[in-house]
């Protein structure tokens, strides 16, 4: 750090000081204001806290108003070098100029930026004036005096406050507590109010339902009328007069009030007015009955159901139940117990244990029946629960469980060696004990009805878990036809149990762990598809990616055509009168831009159901489907989840900026989605022509397996003695049609 440097920030910090200083003796003189008025005010008008709370806001707001721009604005403002410096120029009258140009010379030396000829004079200024600030003070460049007067501000301040405390410090203490803790003490009074009871800590305790007499004394200015003022637990709130006790007689029956309450139910909160007297609250508690605490029910399960006893959740109304489960019930009183028990539609059934220091209390309780379950107790004053804890038992029939078993990946057609992915997810109420999938295979000339379902094997259907009861149920499944078809005897071979022109059909039947009776079974719906010829199958493929390709590139066209719109369209800012109509008409571009971006969205999935197929259909392996991913599916999701919705904020900003700039990178949004569509849709191209291949490859195989046949029929034929020549004529035909086939491009 440069000695300028080092000075200048000495400069900025007493300069930062200084504005402290005034900021602490503006707000100190305030503070001094606040606490003469609200004194005054509160002394003689006995404020309540909403008065005091609102004075008091309205002193921290001034003072803030007042702070922030006497202090926090000031404290924020940016001293710069180069205004310190020549605040010291002001103050240093011989410096002249030159402090502030070796300031501005040592910055652009560091910034390397002067030629050689200028750098040498820079120097030799800069080397001059730093030799001579030793000799400089910075407070020549404070104004030292206005810094001691508000210091004295500060100081008279602390005085004025120091003073209030020592010579009456219980008034300051009590006006701090009031209007600035907002304390109900009040201010002393010339009538004492005193409520007489036999309390502890400002509590009287008394047998709920007993009567509550109260009494009020009065010293001091003794009042012509007094009132008490009653508040009950549940927020009810009244005021009445008290009577007067031997109104008129001998002065020592004077000050006596007297008040009844009746049927004490509640627990009450009372104080007294009268004149400009204010007694203590006291707070009335009631004996209360007994209170049930740490409630634990836990459901039982019959044994066949093989699970753990399971905690009935605190607060649960409505319990749900199978037949032949036990409640367990345990908890405790705050008071000794003489009794406990469980009540059940209005009757007495089980008498619980009382344990735990006759405080606690557990048992077990049977339902048979749906019905409301009370449990209750009884202290050593013979006294209930006040509110005895109720739930309602709810016998419930152990139903099937749900079975959902749906297809991902695979459409309603297939070839005779697809792979069926699925998902199953099953939930029973009480557990599930078994699973097992079912097959159906029908052949075209069969009815489904006269088919019946076979038990098979699926990749992934494990048992569930018996023990715990599992209650929901959920894995991926693979149904491969491969396990019962062999792909080197072809598609139309008999010995393949599953061949084109075929429906197969799958399900899934799940079990519960019913016990009383047969086990309850639950099905999913059928899981069908056709069985169908490649030729079939890569004839719908390619349709199909056909309609998407076509779509992706209508979506092309019409950003194309909002590309120039928006290109050419007229600023919404400018003062042409249809600059408003060019506004709606960018915020239309800028939904439909988001309506497009569905659109693309929505392409990515049905490629990506179409890449699905050709991967368990087995017509494509995973390596080449990886290409086709990255190339279609993955730049069309980016487009809908990033580019799509980016564009259409930025043409918002347009239409609410009217910047140009925001034009430009709008239309450099559209050219950079134009170009990735244009590559998404070659690649779609790629991929229709990779059907093409693959319906050619299937023809020429479809040839070659019939030359084979004819061959060898012709062999055998050779074999037996038998061979024409018009078999020879045949195979030859056979294989010219081979050569004939054109190579896909």
């Amino acid at each position: 750090m440069t000695s300028a440097t080092t000075l200048l920030s000495r400069l900025r910090a007493r300069a930062r000081r200084g504005i402290l200083v005034e900021g602490l003796a503006l707000g100190s003189a305030a503070m001094i204001g606040f606490m003469a008025l609200s004194f005054m005010v509160d002394r003689s008008l006995r404020l309540e806290v909403v008065y005091r709370l609102g004075l008091l806001v309205v002193f921290l707001v001034a003072v803030w108003m007042l702070l922030r721009r006497r202090l926090v604005q000031p404290m924020e403002f940016d001293f710069t070098d180069d205004e310190l410096a020549l605040a010291m120029e002001r103050g240093e009258g011989a410096l002249g100029q030159s402090l502030i140009s070796a300031v501005q010379f040592e910055r652009t030396l560091a910034a390397g930026n002067p030629t050689s000829e200028s750098s040498e004079l820079m120097r030799r200024v800069v080397d001059r004036v730093y030799s001579r600030l030793p000799s400089l003070r910075e407070q020549s460049a404070l104004d030292l005096q206005r810094i001691r007067r508000f210091g004295g501000i500060v100081f008279g301040c602390l005085f004025v406050v120091g003073t209030w405390g020592a010579v009456g410090s219980d008034s300051l203490l009590l006006w701090a507590k009031r209007n600035l803790f907002m304390s109900g003490e009040e201010w002393p009074r010339a009538t004492q109010l005193t409520l007489v009871f036999e309390s502890e800590n400002g509590i009287v305790r008394i047998a709920e339902g007993n009567d509550l007499t109260v009494e009020v004394t009065a010293e001091g200015v003794v009042p012509e009328q007094v009132v008490i003022h009653y508040q009950f637990a549940d927020g009810t709130s009244g005021s009445e007069s008290m009577a007067q006790i031997n109104e008129g007689a001998g002065t020592d029956d004077q000050g006596r009030f007297t008040w009844l309450l009746e049927s004490m139910i509640s627990s009450l909160t009372l104080h007294a007015t009268g004149g400009d007297g204010l007694s203590e609250s006291v707070e009335v508690q009631l004996v209360q009955r007994p209170v049930l605490s740490d409630i634990v029910l836990t459901k039982q399960f019959p044994e066949y159901m093989k699970r753990e006893p399971e905690t009935i959740p605190s607060g649960e109304g409505d319990i749900r139940i199978p037949a032949g489960t036990v409640i367990g019930i345990r908890g405790r009183s705050d008071k000794a117990l003489e009794r406990a028990f469980v009540g059940f539609g209005g009757e007495v059934r089980r008498e619980l244990v009382l344990d735990g220091g006759v405080n606690g209390f557990s048992g077990e309780f049977p339902p048979v029946e749906s019905g409301v379950l009370t449990l209750d107790v009884e202290d050593q004053d013979g006294l209930g629960a006040g509110s005895p804890p109720k739930v309602f038992i709810r016998i419930v029939a152990d139903e099937a469980p749900g079975v959902e078993y749906r297809s991902t990946g695979i459409g309603s057609m297939i070839l005779f060696k697809a792979m069926i992915p699925g998902r199953l997810e099953i939930t029973d109420d009480f557990g599930i004990t078994s699973v097992s999938a079912q097959l159906r295979i029908v052949a075209s000339d069969s009815d489904p009805k006269d088919v019946p379902w076979e038990p098979t094997e699926i990749a992934g259907l494990r048992e569930p878990v018996v023990e715990g009861a599992e209650l929901e149920y959920a894995e991926d499944l693979m149904f491969d036809l491969l396990n019962f078809n062999d792909q080197e005897k072809g598609p139309d071979d008999p010995a393949n149990p599953i061949r084109p022109g075929m429906l197969l059909s799958l399900r899934v039947e799940a079990r519960d762990n019913f016990g009383p009776g047969e086990a309850h079974v639950g099905v999913s719906d059928e899981l069908t598809v056709q069985v169908v010829t490649e030729e079939k199958l890569l004839q719908d493929l390619r349709r199909r990616q056909i309609e998407v390709r076509t779509q992706v590139e209508k979506i092309q066209d019409e950003e194309r055509d909002h590309r120039d719109e928006v290109d050419q369209i007229l600023s919404p800012i400018s003062p042409d009168e249809r600059a408003s109509q060019a506004r709606r008409r960018l915020q239309a571009l800028a939904r439909t831009q988001r309506g497009l971006g569905k659109q693309v969205h929505q392409a990515s999935i049905l490629i990506g159901r179409l890449l699905d197929e050709y991967l368990h259909n087995r017509l494509l392996d995973p390596g080449s489907l990886h290409g086709q991913r990255r190339d279609i599916e993955v730049p069309l999701a980016d487009l809908a989840s990033e580019a799509f919705p980016t564009s259409a904020e930025t043409v918002e900003e347009f239409a609410r900026l009217g910047e140009e700039d925001a034009r430009s990178r709008s239309v450099a949004i559209y050219d950079d989605i134009l170009v990735r569509l244009e590559a998404v849709i070659r690649a779609m191209s790629k991929l229709e022509d990779l059907a093409a291949v693959l319906d050619t490859l299937r023809e020429i195989r479809t040839i070659q397996g019939a030359v084979k046949s004819d061959t060898q029929e012709l062999l055998d034929k050779e074999d037996a003695g038998t061979i024409k020549k018009v078999g020879d004529g045949k195979k030859k035909d056979e294989i010219k049609k081979i050569k004939k086939i054109k190579k896909p491009a």
